[in-house]
């Protein structure tokens, strides 16, 4: 059977992201949330980002014998081509997706992405990979992909059991214009350490052209230091009696011990529990190795953001060939 990777019109645009989104039913956390609740302000305001995106997209239906049984979502910016959704829908998904069809369906669309990388002269490839979803995965493995280090978790937990304040540590709580600046300087040392120098170019130029997929959290932010030297940032907000903190600090305070005395300093000096902690998918990865306090971790809701230098890929997809 004829597999194609048929172009949408303009005048199918609305039926087409109602299939993407069909596609990652089930499959993609954040699918899931904009369809549990369809008219939220959220998940209206999510419809109205991928209608503008549309513009600047390569969106395509995948059809086997003319039949539509998936979609690819590409978007362009200058120097980048962003992965924004693959997928099959659930039906084709069970029956086949383990078979030869489901193969040979990937390998045209890792050709498609290629041709597109080619032609919109994209310098880098960048995609947010869903746990769950197993095209995306096995795609990632074809392109060699590498993490980028710019995702997060939340980890849920109910105390800080036995564990003292840093001393000497400073909270200070810093404007608007300068925790933005910051905020985007410690996400890109975190880059850093998950992906080296390639990564943060490939992170720059992600948040400067797609800023939605990465976008700063909403609350009151807090410098960290410790003995005059910036070790990071928080940002807090307040939920009741409870605490939401987004953390970003250097890597070598991401142990359990380091990252536990840390939000208990934060909860002693806002005088409010923590109840939810936000850090680098990395950071949590270290914080599971050596746990210093419980917590709850939901992997199976994750994303993560993969990348790989077009150039890069090409060359040694030649060296392969040869």
């Amino acid at each position: 059977m004829s597999i194609e990777f048929v172009p949408v019109r303009w005048w199918q645009t609305i039926e087409f992201i109602r299939v993407d989104f069909e596609t990652t039913r089930g499959r993609d956390p954040w699918v899931d949330q904009v369809l549990s609740r369809p008219w939220s302000p959220y998940s209206l305001l999510q419809y109205a980002y991928a209608l503008a995106e549309m513009p600047f997209s390569f969106t395509y239906f995948i059809t086997v014998a003319d039949e539509p049984v998936g979609t690819l979502w590409l978007l362009k910016r200058p120097k980048l081509l962003y992965i924004y959704s693959l997928g099959l829908l659930q039906d084709y998904r069970e029956d086949k997706a383990t078979g030869m069809q489901a193969g040979r369906i990937l390998i045209k669309a890792v050709q498609c992405i290629e041709d597109r990388s080619q032609k919109a002269h994209s310098e880098i490839t960048i995609g947010r990979v869903a746990v769950r979803n197993a095209p995306m995965q096995r795609m990632v493995k074809i392109f060699d992909a590498q993490p980028l280090g710019l995702a997060t978790t939340t980890l849920t937990f109910p105390a800080l059991a036995n564990t003292t304040a840093i001393p000497g540590i400073t909270v200070r709580p810093i404007n608007k214009s300068k925790s933005r600046k910051a905020w985007q300087n410690w996400k890109l040392h975190a880059v850093a350490h998950v992906a080296g120098d390639s990564g943060i170019q490939a992170a720059k130029e992600l948040t400067k052209t797609l800023s939605w997929a990465d976008p700063l959290p909403k609350g009151k932010y807090l410098a960290l230091e410790q003995d005059g030297e910036e070790i990071g940032i928080a940002c807090v907000q307040r939920c009741q009696d409870e605490l939401e903190v987004d953390l970003l600090t250097t890597a070598n305070r991401w142990t359990g011990p380091e990252t536990a005395a840390l939000v208990t300093t934060l909860a002693s000096h806002l005088g409010t529990a923590v109840r939810y902690l936000t850090v680098t998918q990395k950071h949590a990865d270290v914080l599971d190795e050596t746990p210093a306090f419980e917590f709850e971790r939901a992997r199976e809701q994750e994303r993560h953001f993969v990348y790989w230098i077009v150039e890069d890929y090409f060359a040694k997809h030649a060296r392969r060939r040869n």
